[in-house]
């Protein structure tokens, strides 16, 4: 049973007028706006790696040319989408690939126009762009990473102690709702059924336990600690 996480979305909303989507652009990191139709006009932006590096996570800020205020900033982060049992893990970008997004914007204003690269990781640890965003990046990894440390340990705990449904439960009771406790939490609260078969129990347990030990291994690896300088 695997995890997946959406991207993380920070939007401050401001009014504003349309005008034509335009492209903006980064060192070995293209960012453009795109318009489309799927039953009435939609936009969407698109982010390429034009490097021969694969890139795990940037942030995009998307602005209206006739508002000097910028409209919202969207996060990205691979490694905070983890594998899910409904479909393929999505991965770092790759060189030369391309993800597109549904370009977020004002519910009753217009689209933005104009969007901007203010960071980014790549998969080897180097970084560039705004500080403070690769700081928010490392951050959101870190409390991720606390996160799945606290559920490996109670799922370890609990197995080698033939833990009932409740004794989980209970081990989980005021600690905080990071994704992977979360998980945790509500799997056993869903599954009452388990009370009665203990062998399923376990498998269930030990099935997560192999899940958020894999996704804690590509955390730790990820090196969730600021570096002194950032690579452009």
């Amino acid at each position: 049973m695997r995890l997946l996480y959406a991207i993380v979305l920070v939007f401050a909303m401001g009014a504003a007028s349309a005008a034509q989507p335009q492209a903006s652009t980064e060192p070995a990191l293209r960012a453009e706006i795109q318009f489309g139709k799927y039953e009435g006009p939609s936009f969407s932006v698109s982010v390429t790696n034009l490097s021969d590096k694969k890139l795990t996570a940037y942030v995009l800020q998307f602005t209206v040319s006739t508002d000097s205020r910028p409209q919202g900033e969207m996060v990205w982060d691979a490694l905070l989408q983890m594998p899910s049992q409904h479909g393929e893990p999505q991965g770092p970008l790759a060189p030369g690939a391309s993800r597109t997004a549904s370009l977020p914007h004002r519910i009753d204003g217009p689209f933005p126009d104009k969007v901007d690269v203010l960071a980014g990781i790549w998969e080897d640890g180097a970084t560039f762009g705004q500080e403070a965003w690769i700081k928010v990046i490392l951050a959101n990894r870190a409390r991720l990473l606390s996160g799945y440390e606290q559920a490996v340990s109670v799922l370890h705990e609990g197995l080698d102690h033939d833990w009932s449904r409740a004794e989980y439960l209970q081990a989980l009771a005021g600690k905080p709702d990071s994704p992977p406790l979360f998980s945790l939490r509500r799997t056993l609260e869903a599954s009452v059924g388990l009370d009665q078969n203990p062998r399923a129990r376990k498998a269930a347990m030990e099935e997560l336990l192999a899940d958020f030990t894999q996704n804690l291994s590509l955390l730790r690896a990820a090196k969730p600690e600021l570096p002194v300088t950032a690579a452009q």
